[in-house]
C-alpha cells in the first residue's frame, strides 16, 4: 500500500512540474501604448518543440449599428532575448468569428504554425493595429506548444 501511494505521489509531482501547454495574454485598448501598440512577452525557452501563435480580439458595436466587416491589419515586431528584432504583417480576417452576441464578436486567427524561434528564451512581441481596429476592445496573443 505504501509503495502504491509513493508511486502515485511521485507521478503527481512529476506531472505537476511540467510546463503549461498554452500561454496567453490580453491587453485592453485603454492599456495599449500610444498609437495602438500592444506589448506581450512569450516564454519560448524550449528549443525542442515548435509553437503555434494566434491573435484574438473582441469587436464591440453600438446599438442598432452593423458590425464592421473590415479586416484588422497588424504590424508585429519580434524582439529576441539578445535584442535582435524583425517585423512582419498579420491580418485578423473579419470572417474568423469564434463567438458572437448582440453587442460583440470575438475573433481568433492563427498567425504562425510550427514556429521555432532561432533563439530560445523570453521574446517580446509588440503589435500595432495598423488598420481596422477602431472598435476593438483590446488584443490578445495565444502561444500553444506543438509537440
Amino acid at each position: 500500500m505504501r509503495r502504491t501511494v509513493l508511486i502515485v505521489l511521485i507521478a503527481w509531482a512529476a506531472f505537476s512540474c511540467a510546463r503549461p501547454v498554452s500561454q496567453g495574454s490580453f491587453v485592453r485598448r485603454e492599456k495599449a501604448g500610444i498609437g495602438n501598440l500592444y506589448s506581450f512577452e512569450l516564454d519560448l525557452s524550449d528549443s525542442t518543440i515548435s509553437y503555434r501563435i494566434s491573435f484574438c480580439t473582441r469587436r464591440d458595436r453600438k446599438p442598432f449599428a452593423p458590425f464592421s466587416d473590415e479586416d484588422i491589419r497588424l504590424r508585429v515586431r519580434w524582439t529576441s532575448p539578445s535584442d535582435s528584432s524583425y517585423s512582419e504583417e498579420a491580418v485578423l480576417a473579419a470572417g474568423t468569428v469564434v463567438d458572437s452576441a448582440y453587442f460583440y464578436r470575438d475573433y481568433l486567427a492563427s498567425f504562425k504554425r510550427d514556429f521555432r524561434p532561432f533563439e530560445p528564451g523570453v521574446w517580446r512581441v509588440r503589435v500595432q493595429v495598423a488598420g481596422g481596429g477602431e472598435d476593438l476592445l483590446g488584443l490578445g496573443i495565444i502561444c500553444d506548444r506543438e509537440e
